[in-house]
């Protein structure tokens, strides 16, 4: 999966606009040898923020980005790569703002099916690092729960599952030195 802008060259000759990206991606069934055509998974993602990626235990990628919701709505989606399912919101935090942020999200899904994702957002209201988890393939989301010193710019979090336990790791900057 990957963020693409054919989609605004289209729109260009087209004499429209097409706000920021698109979400494509391939499937192969022979080990990366050959590649289905490519699918649009989504308009308008962001377009610089990199797209989080995992494995569900049936086999099926799981992906996340941030998306571009209604004006400018700079906020998550997930969606099963089944060619069945459709983007799903994730995030809530309605930050607007007419520019990339650079920090993607990120997923990774337990042996127990659960998915849990990570991400950062700036809103006026809800800022900095937020973790939530779906034990239903994303039909339901837990309430995303605030980690990290926003004090400390915390940053691009990342997130791995093993077994009953999940490991979340961060940037943060206390004005000397960087940590993770």
């Amino acid at each position: 999966a990957w963020l693409d802008k054919r989609d605004i060259s289209i729109a260009k000759k087209n004499g429209g606009k097409y706000n920021g990206a698109a979400v494509y991606y391939a499937i192969s069934d022979d080990g990366g040898k050959t590649f289905h055509a490519n699918v649009k998974a989504a308009d308008h993602s962001c377009e610089c923020c990199r797209v989080g990626m995992a494995m569900d235990k049936d086999g099926t990628p799981v992906i996340m980005w941030r998306h571009i919701f209604e004006k400018n709505i700079r906020d998550h989606a997930m969606m099963r790569l089944d060619g069945k399912a459709q983007p799903i919101r994730l995030s809530h935090e309605n930050w607007e703002v007419n520019a990339c942020p650079h920090h993607g999200p990120a997923v990774s899904i337990a042996n127990d099916g659960n998915y849990h994702f990570v991400w950062f957002s700036k809103s006026a209201e809800r800022h900095g690092l937020f973790y939530s988890y779906s034990s239903d393939q994303g039909k339901h989301f837990s309430r995303p729960l605030s980690f990290g010193n926003f004090q400390a710019q915390a940053s691009h979090p990342h997130v791995l599952s093993q077994g009953q336990r999940v490991f979340i790791v961060w940037k943060e900057f206390d004005g000397v030195a960087t940590g993770i």
